[in-house]
């Protein structure tokens, strides 16, 4: 770590290396040995290992999980149901509206794109703290149907606030010029495949994989997302028309 140091120095930057820690990602299925854990020394001090961190309000794990930012995130908006069903008799509609936009959904967006791509098991728990908040809010009854109350009241679930945020940061990726490496990993890796013709599917990505278990991965998960909408909506020219074109079709056509 002598050179990162170094680097620190020269650009008069220092790091509090108490408060420093170092994650360790393995695959699952890796085999190495999981309890080994390597030695870091910055300033001759050693950094300690966590299984889990907080990074810009993110609880990222080695595993890349998310469990904890999500268990984080039930534990914050689970008080809003409580104040919900309180003010909710004081509210016109459209004034609930402005309040879950302000007050409950923007914790629900923030790094969405990350923790979203959770399995259902882990967000399940999440989805059902916000039907509870929404029907609190509403003045609706604890049984009430959820695909209805969704479509009746135009708002996105966990699910589609996911989708809708992912693939509108991938066609940025694809449209826009980006000085992220990941713009370029994309568009060399995983650029669409070429055609002779102009077929119906030459804005999906041309994608290959030997076993179904390589389509775990978040990444693999986004880019067969991608491939599932429809022409029409990919080939979208501006990143306004775009987010109506699929918000039109993750409303209207996706289920829940």
């Amino acid at each position: 770590m002598g050179g990162n140091f170094d680097w620190l120095v020269v650009n008069r930057l220092t790091l509090n290396e108490i408060k420093t820690e170092c994650l360790l990602f393995l695959a699952t299925n890796s085999k190495s040995n999981k309890t080994w854990t390597p030695s870091v020394r910055i300033n001759n001090s050693s950094l300690t290992f966590a299984k889990h961190t907080k990074y810009l309000g993110v609880i990222i794990d080695t595993k890349l999980t998310f469990k904890n930012h999500i268990q984080l995130l039930i534990s914050k908006l689970r008080k809003w149901v409580g104040i919900f069903r309180k003010i909710s008799p004081l509210l016109t509609t459209q004034v609930k509206h402005v309040i879950y936009n302000s007050m409950f959904l923007p914790h629900l967006l923030y790094a969405i794109e990350l923790y979203g791509s959770a399995p259902d098991t882990t967000l399940n728990a999440l989805q059902i703290v916000q039907n509870k908040a929404i029907k609190a809010l509403f003045q609706l009854p604890r049984l009430f149907p959820t695909d209805i109350l969704y479509k009746e009241l135009k708002i996105a679930n966990i699910k589609i606030l996911f989708k809708t945020r992912a693939l509108s940061l991938l066609w940025k990726l694809l449209n826009e010029d980006s000085v992220l490496n990941l713009h370029y990993v994309i568009k060399e890796q995983f650029a669409p495949a070429p055609h002779r013709y102009q077929f119906r599917d030459n804005k999906n990505f041309n994608i290959s994989y030997k076993k179904s278990s390589f389509t775990s991965s978040s990444t693999m998960k986004l880019l067969l997302l991608w491939n599932s909408l429809p022409t029409e909506v990919k080939a979208q020219t501006t990143y306004t028309k775009f987010q109506e074109s699929l918000g039109c079709y993750l409303n209207y056509h996706m289920t829940p």
